[in-house]
This record gives structure tokens, C-alpha cells and sequence, in this order.
């Protein structure tokens, strides 16, 4: 008989956290589930890590998988998809962790025609701080309106905080782009959902890196174009109502946007030729649509299409207040 949920751990350069991501599944109050933990190829001890844990803790819900090379996330989580044999589909990362009645409260939540449930999460910082985050409106709505709230940044977009039923969503996959968005995989998939619930409590700990980040971070342009691509031929939003074009033009600005503010804080060598190929793809009229469903997102967009500069003092100020609040 098929496990009830099947949680797909990708696993890449956590050795060191994973022993605790693997607990926090292990120690569910919902123990009917299949754990599928997907190596990397990761450079470190990871693969020894879990061998020494299972061979203390023996597990038949537990599987370890390898990937033969080095193929990212996208890929990694694929490869747990395809393994998978669960009614349900959950993911963890590796260095976060479930709270204990994650699947349970997530299963409870569930009805006939619901097929993602969503939960709000705790970010967890080195400092021992938590941050309670959520979005999007607890309640349940359909399966295209949580699309477009997603499209619109009304609600996450994280693989991690969802259970999804794995009968309507098969096919799905993460697509094989080296800085991938989880939205990639979560709109195709709400597109899928008859509905979606969405839950106050906060049943996954995400932890923060604090690490510092260098200029490689910037996402390749390249990566997203094929994202906003991959939305507008997954969501077909291009052709539809107004209400979708417009969901899908937040999307397509709020890309571009992240991907600028991220240079400019970073600020790497192409620094200049970088932000002038955001300018070129927030597309005016994408950057009106926008304006009439996420004013803010809207001007921004048009403030980084006139001048770089002055969008760069105005979002330094909002760091500073957003730090503050």
C-alpha cells in the first residue's frame, strides 16, 4: 500500500543540518509517510552523514537516492517526483526543518476537492530568532485564483509550505533552470488544483543564511527569460482575460525588478550592461499592466526604467525602513 504523503528531501552541502531535517520528518505525529532523501552529487559528507544515521536508526520509510553528477535543484527534486510513490507530494530542504504536526495539520485541513494545502512558516535565524511569516489570506479559493494570487505576490510561492495530491499533479516537474523559482513548479500546479486551502499555523522552520553573498548571486538574464517564459507558456495568461495578463505583466516586472535590486546591491563587474537588460525587459506596456493590479511594483518598474540611480536610493530606503519595521 502506498504511503500517504512522500516528502522529497534534496540534498546539496548540508551535512551538517541534515541529521536535523531528517528528524523533524522521522518525528511526525503523522508517521505514515515514505522519506525520499536525493544526494547531489554533494562534495561534502553528506552521503556519509546519512549512512552513519541509518545505520543507527534503521527506517523502511526512508530512501536515499544519488545523482550520478552534480544537476541542481530543479533537477534533484525531479529526480525525488519521479521516485516518489505517495498519495500526497511535500518537500523539505535539508537544512530546514517540520514542525511536529506538520503532516498531521496539513492532512486534517484537507477535503475531497482540495489539492494543495498551504501553511505559513517561521524563519529561523543563526541568532536563535524567529520570524512568523505568511501570505495569502487564510481560507480555501480555487485552484486558478491561487494561481493568479501567486503571479501577483499575493501569495507564496514556495514548494516547501504545501502538500500537494500527487494525482493531480502528475506531470509537473521543475524545469532545468540552473536559478529556479519555485513558482515555476506552484503555478502549473495551482493551475491543476481544484482548491487550495490555505492555513494560519506556522509548520515548517526555513532557515535564514546569513552567510555573505557575492556577486555570482545574480541570477543569469538568461535564467529569467526562460522563467517568465516558462509562466507564460504554463499559464497561457498571455491569451486570456485581462485579469490574467495582468497577473501574469507582476509577474514578468517583479522578475526583472528582484533580479536588478539584486545587482545593484551586489554590484558586479557588468553592473551596468546587467541593469540595462532589465530595463530592456520591463516592456512598458507589461509595466502599465502592472501598474493597475500592484501600483508599487508598477512604479518601481518605471522608476528603474528612467533612472537606475534614483531607483537605487529609493529601494536603499526601503531596506533601511523594511530592516527597521
Amino acid at each position: 500500500m502506498s504511503p500517504r504523503t512522500s516528502v522529497i528531501m534534496p540534498a546539496f552541502n548540508t551535512a551538517g543540518t541534515i541529521e536535523r531535517a531528517i528528524k523533524s520528518v522521522t518525528g511526525q505525529t503523522d508517521p505514515d509517510f515514505e522519506l525520499l532523501i536525493v544526494n547531489d552529487a554533494s562534495p561534502d559528507d553528506l552521503k556519509l552523514v546519512v549512512a552513519e544515521y541509518l545505520g543507527e536508526h534503521p527506517d523502511p520509510r526512508i530512501r536515499y537516492l544519488e545523482n550520478q553528477q552534480h544537476l541542481g535543484l530543479a533537477e534533484t527534486r525531479n529526480h525525488g517526483l519521479r521516485e516518489a510513490e505517495g498519495q500526497w507530494i511535500a518537500f523539505l530542504d535539508s537544512d530546514d526543518q517540520y514542525t511536529p504536526t506538520f503532516l498531521e495539520t496539513m492532512h486534517n485541513a484537507v477535503t475531497p476537492t482540495s489539492d494543495v494545502i498551504v501553511c505559513a512558516h517561521c524563519l529561523h535565524h543563526e541568532s536563535g530568532e524567529t520570524t512568523y511569516r505568511r501570505r495569502g489570506e487564510p481560507g480555501t479559493c480555487t485552484g486558478h485564483d491561487a494561481m493568479l494570487q501567486v503571479l501577483r505576490d499575493e501569495m507564496t510561492p514556495y514548494a516547501w509550505d504545501k502538500i500537494y495530491r500527487a494525482s493531480r499533479i502528475r506531470g509537473v516537474t521543475f524545469p532545468p533552470i540552473d536559478n529556479i523559482k519555485d513558482e515555476a513548479f506552484t503555478v502549473p500546479a495551482f493551475k491543476r488544483a481544484r482548491r487550495v486551502k490555505v492555513l494560519r499555523d506556522a509548520l515548517h522552520w526555513y532557515s535564514v543564511d546569513e552567510s555573505p553573498v557575492t556577486s555570482s548571486a545574480c541570477p543569469p538574464l538568461e535564467d529569467c527569460w526562460r522563467h517568465v517564459e516558462h509562466l507564460k507558456m504554463t499559464t497561457n495568461a498571455h491569451l486570456g482575460t485581462e485579469t490574467e495578463k495582468n497577473a501574469l505583466a507582476v509577474a514578468w516586472v517583479l522578475c526583472f525588478l528582484n533580479a536588478a535590486q539584486t545587482a545593484l546591491r551586489l554590484r558586479p563587474e557588468n553592473l551596468h550592461g546587467y541593469v540595462k537588460g532589465c530595463q530592456e525587459a520591463l516592456r512598458l506596456p507589461l509595466v502599465l499592466r502592472t501598474l493597475k493590479t500592484a501600483p508599487f511594483f508598477g512604479a518601481a518598474g518605471l522608476l528603474l526604467r528612467l533612472s537606475p540611480s534614483a531607483y537605487r536610493t529609493l529601494y536603499g530606503s526601503y531596506v533601511q525602513r523594511s530592516r527597521r519595521a
